[in-house]
């Protein structure tokens, strides 16, 4: 089985989906810009990194009817599903190997060629992240143990690191999430047992804290300066977030998506 959903709306499914509208070609373009500094002469130069660019995928989908009016509706219904008005939305792409990819994208203006009671609708979707993530999240858990660090194992499966998003809740004071170099901390107590603190890592990122019994105020303020959020990401395959706090012992719950430089 293999289909392809925007904003919620199933566009293509082949196994007893959509068979009035079969994703025939897609083209996956993996935007790069290499950076390179001036050398010694006017006929030399140092490469110095090659670094993600814009990311647009295309398919092309054909619209098949048995009248002028399927054709007419097949073509207004894409084009609802796509208007301008949409804005950011979330791409879903199911491959025949089983795998789910999921991309937040802002989808171009379709074009339609058509031919008789068929119709190719030629269909850009520009990316936020340049890079597909995975459907679910992966989570790891383990538990503060005050100023003794803890490890605790997280596995990144895609092929590029991986923003987190953490949670703790309970009584802890100072806490802080350690990936090798780069730290997130916050300078903050939570002093009752339902005191909770969220944050996600993924730019632009966001923190919160929800006292018991009280309304979610925003953390972000509550940072060290040490902190920094961007660069909270876990390397491909296995390593450790080291978890570390002034006091407490509560358990935390690491999450991460997966993310890849394309489909497979």
């Amino acid at each position: 089985m293999n289909g392809l959903w925007f904003d919620g709306h199933v566009l293509t499914l082949n196994e007893g989906g959509t068979t009035d509208r079969i994703l025939t070609t897609e083209r996956d373009i993996d935007g790069r810009e290499i950076i390179w500094d001036q050398g010694m002469s006017r006929y030399s130069r140092i490469f110095r990194d090659t670094t993600p660019a814009d990311r647009t995928y295309t398919v092309e989908v054909q619209l098949v009817g048995n009248e002028y009016t399927d054709m007419t509706r097949l073509e207004s219904d894409w084009r609802k599903w796509h208007n301008w008005q949409v804005g950011r939305a979330t791409l879903i792409r199911l491959t025949e190997d089983g795998y789910w990819f999921v991309a937040q994208c802002v989808a171009g203006a379709p074009e339609f060629k058509r031919k008789g009671f068929t119709s190719t609708v030629t269909q850009d979707y520009e990316f936020e992240v340049p890079f597909w993530r995975s459907r679910t999240e992966k989570s790891a858990t383990g538990a503060f143990n005050g100023v003794t660090p803890v490890n605790v194992a997280c596995t990144n499966g895609g092929d590029i690191p991986a923003w987190i998003r953490v949670e703790v809740q309970g009584i802890i004071e100072d806490p802080k999430w350690e990936i090798g170099d780069y730290d997130l901390e916050f300078d903050i107590a939570n002093t009752h047992a339902n005191d909770l603190i969220e944050a996600n890592c993924k730019p632009p990122a966001t923190a919160y804290r929800t006292p018991n019994g009280g309304s979610q105020t925003d953390l972000y303020g509550y940072r060290t300066a040490a902190t920094q959020f961007g660069k909270m990401q876990l390397p491909t395959g296995t390593s450790n977030v080291v978890l570390s706090a002034a006091s407490g012992t509560p358990s935390t719950t690491i999450y991460w998506h997966e993310w890849y430089n394309g489909l497979r």
